[in-house]
């Protein structure tokens, strides 16, 4: 969960010590989302790179790969197109780690995502 969207009192839910802590104590896979990471790294004051390196890499069981966007001040993960920063990310990344699943997100419901997404009837 990107750190935007954690009370003040869950913050520490976006450390990637807690998370390493929670994955290595519970034995549980780690599914990172790309535009969380980046947007975790911006509000912490850290670089990409210096948040991923942190995180229990060896946990990753699955990627989602999305890209963020600064809407109205705030930094969001709008399910845009991917940008060339974004492959490079992913690339970082699947060198690092194993991943079972990548999965590449692109629009969705609600506001955010109007007129990038569409739902078909079937």
């Amino acid at each position: 969960m990107p750190i935007t969207c954690l009370s003040h009192k869950y913050k520490c839910l976006a450390d990637p010590k807690c998370i390493k802590h929670i994955c290595e104590e519970g034995r549980a896979g780690l599914c990172l989302d790309t535009a969380h990471a980046q947007i975790s790294a911006h509000y912490r004051n850290e670089t990409i790179d210096e948040y991923i390196n942190e995180l229990p890499l060896d946990h990753i069981k699955e990627i989602h790969v999305s890209s963020p966007r600064h809407v109205n001040g705030d930094f969001k993960d709008m399910h845009e197109v991917l940008l060339e920063s974004d492959y490079k990310i992913l690339n970082r990344l699947l060198k690092m780690c194993d991943p079972k699943i990548v999965t590449l997100e692109y629009g969705g419901e609600g506001q955010d995502y109007h007129g990038r997404s569409e739902k078909r009837q079937n």
